[in-house]
């Protein structure tokens, strides 16, 4: 093949010294090697590589371009130290975790070396990367995170970016900040010369990153390498059955008994499914060997093997393996199995031509996640009947009919950015100084309305200003001055949008953690260091969806042991840490990895209580994660967590409520029941949520207790599910936990797996996606009661304030919030919620309209302080016994005097705002001693000098605590920013 510029534009003329390596290889592999078409191309591809920076290399899956290019870069010379140009390692980047380690398997044993030496693999929670390697696979979030923080790539000489044609989210922004990474190489090359980019899709038609007229790398020279595919023969269903599990056993029930030997893959859509079909395969030909019709060779058996991204690693790998002449595999597979990965002796696909995704309907707080079973598009279905020609002529059976696919198939998938929240991206970009997200280089411009409500969601948590509206209440206390969000830089990011962007987490989860380190309930150091560790649990369980199994039979009876009656999120945590327990107890050095753990103990933990072991330890490595990044090297030894105490537990959910503003839910009354028609037996699990009138409900399998006493709650997400058929065992998010990534991590991404439906989301006749409507209920997940009194000083964001009917109270200091408050009638959107008192700042806020923190109070709200202060209500040492001590026994003389010393140095109306006030000169001592007879004033100055000194240096000290870990850069190997969704 003649390597062209397909698209049009003639390739540059450039020379490079170029330095050969040999490799040792064995002669097997180096056998097996030469028979993939691409390698036929090695002389082409490296040319046009060293000719341009952007190379577009197009074939087929199967043509070995996964595992060969990064072999033809080495072979080049590329990653070795010792070469005069390129000497920076290679990335090779993958949608997906699974196929990022087998690639690098393999390759490693292709180079007939171990994993790690010369090739390695950096994924999200475990990496194998030696001192000497040349060459690292990883998935695309890994890269995008070192991006972030390096635009200019200085570890790597190139980057292969596989699967473009899939158009993740996390590829799209890769390929946006590799576009400007080129050009700013080759303008500044400095001593690292050109980044060369090797972009490999299935397809050349990739719209915004090829063609179009905002294309990321126009015009790129092309290297087509046609594939060495076997004729495949397509099979048509006559008709289209809604029961595609059913008609998937008898068409493998036919293969096996009347085709020729060589092996079976089956597509659906979700691991119950998987489990299902296996199942019946298993018993049906249990200790059965078959003589297949026509066939003069032996009877051969059959093994059937599951393929899904919750398997085990060991039973993952079992599907590649050979299973002999007299033994045909039948593998049944999600869409884990339709790229990246190659099974080996497939003859036979069976195609359901469905796939199970995570759909948003609506906008803002109150969009709807569902997953629905939608057809797959035209290039997947052809990309899962290629699996069928690798080795020899085969045969794809299509369960669903010509005129189906004809009609209701897409020609390609959406982009995933065109299906997710943007809340991750907006606030990463918006980190880095890019103030116009909407102009970002997208390959695929993401909905205005999309990145309007990922704004108003950043604003509402307090990561982004938008004037007009009223901040959620500073949690920078007690924790970092780089976190404060009263401090905005003029991209509009607050110095806690900062802090955000850099936990490998969702905004939301992140100012949950946040707050949970900064709370101002009375904690000892234990109580408030445990609250942080849980929560980075939380985060953890949040990210992977859920850890609970429902798919054994008593699953409901295990799981009563782990229930919270006041959270579903709590219930959560007690069942990560009961098998993080576990673990710890089986292990002799148990430290900061799942590694480290005695992983026997908990998987029988696991396997006991119906619980997803994957789902757990990587909710256990998420938390171990953050704890690192708030920590360091001085975060606690690990150690299991004792059981939460009550204050402990309410810190933990007012923390949650503070990372979900919008999502509260209200129950309803049972006349607002009636008027709406819910049926009797819903209503006493019917709520209403904040701006919407629709009914919500609790689930049925919910562990919260539902007492008089209950009225709010808050929800991590509102899901909508079908009631049409019988309830089915419940496919939880497992089904949709494939190890592909994407940073929809609000309720992900990385990130956010919620739970799949309890009732079954059908197939139709008429097609999956154009079926007829069936009843629906939305349900809330994540759900946790919540008291009123927290929306006011957790949720503020969403509160409205007004001044009480029989007029305002004179102004007071409230220990537990550490400020000045004053009544007012509050309204949290339109429901209200009566009289409270509330902070000062945030009423001025409210009232003045703007995000301008005012630098003074009023008279009152000084002397209110000032009163504070010499009662010993804000510091016990501060106390004044002015009947004894004073020379004005009323002490109102003192007060006036501390409140005007307030006022003329725009004293913030908080303890720490006194601290801030007196750190360079300490004008309160004489201001009270001052007030005092004159034999009491030495023991008074005494007094009061040692008590600004521990109050000083108590806020310097809880600033500092974690802050140069915090702020430290964000390690680009920590986070892939993934989101495991069963949908490639």
């Amino acid at each position: 093949m003649k390597t062209t510029n397909d698209i049009g534009s003639p390739l540059p003329r450039k020379r490079e010294r170029r330095h050969f390596v040999v490799f040792e290889r064995d002669p097997a592999a180096a056998k097996a090697r030469l028979e993939l078409p691409v390698c036929m191309h090695e002389q082409e591809i490296m040319e046009v590589v060293h000719a341009n920076d952007v190379v577009l290399i197009s074939g087929a899956t199967g043509t070995g371009k996964t595992t060969q290019v990064p072999q033809f870069l080495l072979e080049d010379g590329f990653g070795d130290p010792r070469a005069p140009v390129h000497k920076g390692i290679v990335a090779v980047t993958q949608p997906r975790r699974v196929a990022a380690v087998t690639c690098a398997n393999r390759v490693a044993f292709e180079l007939k070396s171990q994993v790690g030496d010369i090739v390695g693999y950096q994924i999200r929670h475990a990496a194998k990367l030696g001192a000497e390697v040349r060459a690292k696979f990883v998935t695309d979030g890994i890269l995008l995170r070192e991006a972030e923080n390096d635009i200019l790539l200085k570890r790597y000489s190139a980057v292969v970016v596989d699967e473009v044609h899939e158009r993740s989210l996390n590829t799209d922004l890769l390929l946006s900040f590799l576009s400007r990474t080129v050009t700013l190489r080759r303008e500044n090359p400095g001593t690292l010369g050109p980044l060369k980019v090797i972009v490999m899709s299935a397809t050349l038609d990739v719209e915004g990153v090829f063609r179009g007229d905002e294309a990321l790398f126009p015009n790129p020279p092309v290297v087509k390498v046609p594939s060495r595919q076997y004729s495949v023969t397509m099979h048509f269903a006559k008709r289209t059955s809604e029961d595609y599990v059913e008609e998937a056993y008898k068409k493998v029930d036919k293969i096996h008994r009347r085709l020729p030997r060589g092996g079976i893959l089956v597509f659906l859509t979700g691991r119950q499914e998987v489990a299902d079909l296996c199942s019946r395969l298993d018993k049906h030909f249990a200790n059965r060997k078959v003589k297949i019709q026509g066939d003069t060779g032996s009877e051969i058996g059959i093994k059937v093997l599951p393929f899904y991204a919750l398997l085990s690693d060991r039973r993952q790998r079992g599907v590649f393996d050979d299973c002999g002449q007299d033994v045909r595999k039948v593998v049944v597979a999600t869409n884990i199995a339709e790229t990246s990965v190659t099974v080996p002796g497939i003859s036979y696909v069976v195609d359901s031509g469905r796939a199970k995704e995570k759909v948003y309907k609506g906008e803002g707080a109150h969009a709807l996640s569902a997953y629905e079973i939608r057809w797959v598009s035209k290039a997947s279905a052809d990309q899962r009947a290629g699996r069928a020609g690798r080795t020899g002529p085969g045969h794809c059976y299509r369960l669903y009919s010509s005129a189906v696919f004809d009609r209701q198939f897409d020609a390609f998938r959406e982009p995933e950015v065109l299906r997710t929240p943007t809340d991750s991206v907006v606030l990463r970009l918006r980190a880095m100084g890019i103030k116009n997200v909407s102009k970002f280089p997208f390959p695929t411009r993401p909905c205005e309305k999309d990145l309007a409500a990922s704004e108003k969601l950043l604003a509402d948590l307090g990561a982004l200003h938008e004037p007009g509206r009223i901040p959620s209440l500073d949690i920078g206390s007690g924790f970092s001055k780089g976190i404060e969000p009263n401090g905005t830089d003029l991209l509009g990011v607050t110095k806690l949008g900062k802090s955000l962007a850099k936990l490998p987490i969702s905004p939301r989860f992140g100012k949950m953690l946040l707050s949970a380190l900064s709370s101002k309930l009375p904690l000892n150091e234990g109580e408030r260091q445990a609250t942080a560790r849980y929560t980075c649990r939380i985060a953890g369980v949040l990210t992977v969806g859920t850890v609970f199994d429902r798919t054994s039979e008593s699953w409901r009876e295990k799981h009563l042991v782990f229930q919270h009656r006041r959270s579903e999120i709590l219930t959560e945590l007690s069942a990560v840490c009961a098998v993080e327990h576990a673990g710890i107890q089986g292990s002799r050095r148990a430290r900061y990895s799942v590694k480290s753990l005695d992983t026997q103990a908990m998987r029988e933990v696991c396997k006991s209580y119906s619980l997803h072991f994957k789902s757990v330890t990587e909710a256990l490595e998420i938390g171990y994660q953050l704890e690192k990044h708030l920590w360091g090297s001085e975060r606690p030894a690990a150690a299991s967590l004792l059981p939460p105490s009550k204050i402990v537990e309410e810190c933990i959910l007012r923390a949650v409520l503070t990372g979900l503003p919008d999502r509260i839910a209200r129950r309803m009354t049972r006349d607002e029941g009636i008027a709406m028609g819910v049926i009797p037996r819903r209503r006493r699990k019917a709520f209403t949520v904040l701006g919407d009138g629709g009914a919500v409900y609790l689930e049925e399998s919910s562990s919260i207790f539902l007492n008089g006493g209950v009225e709010f709650v808050s929800f991590s997400s509102l899901n909508e599910i079908e009631l049409r058929r019988k309830r089915r065992r419940a496919e939880d998010d497992d089904e949709q936990r494939d190890d592909y990534e994407s940073s929809s991590d609000d309720e992900r991404a990385p990130g956010d797996d919620e739970p799949q439906p309890e009732e079954g989301n059908p197939a139709t006749e008429q097609g999956v996606n154009g079926a007829e409507a069936v009843p629906t209920k939305v349900i809330l997940r994540g759900a946790s009661v919540i008291s009123p009194a927290w929306l006011t000083t957790d949720a503020t964001s969403m509160c409205h304030f007004d001044s009480p009917s029989g007029g305002a109270s004179a102004p007071s200091y409230d220990s537990g919030t550490d400020t000045v408050v004053e009544e007012s009638s509050v309204r949290y959107g339109h429901w209200p919620l009566g009289v409270a008192k509330v902070p000062v700042g945030l009423l001025a806020l409210c009232r003045k309209g703007s995000d301008t923190r005012s630098s003074t109070g009023s008279a009152a709200q000084y002397r209110a302080l000032a009163a504070a202060v010499v009662t010993g209500r804000v510091r016990p040492g501060l106390r004044v016994d002015f009947e004894k001590e004073g020379t004005d026994r009323s002490g109102r003389v003192c007060v006036q005097r501390v409140a005007d010393e307030m006022r003329r140095r725009a004293c913030a109306l908080s303890a720490q705002g006194l601290a801030k006030a007196v750190v360079d000169v300490d004008w309160l001592t004489p201001a009270v001693e001052a007030c005092v007879g004159a034999r009491f004033r030495a023991a008074v100055r005494k007094r009061y000098e040692e008590a600004v000194r521990r109050m000083v240096q108590e806020f310097s000290d809880g600033e500092g605590d974690g802050a140069r870990k915090h702020e430290g850069e964000h390690s680009g190997g920590e986070d892939d920013g993934e989101e495991d969704g069963e949908e490639e």
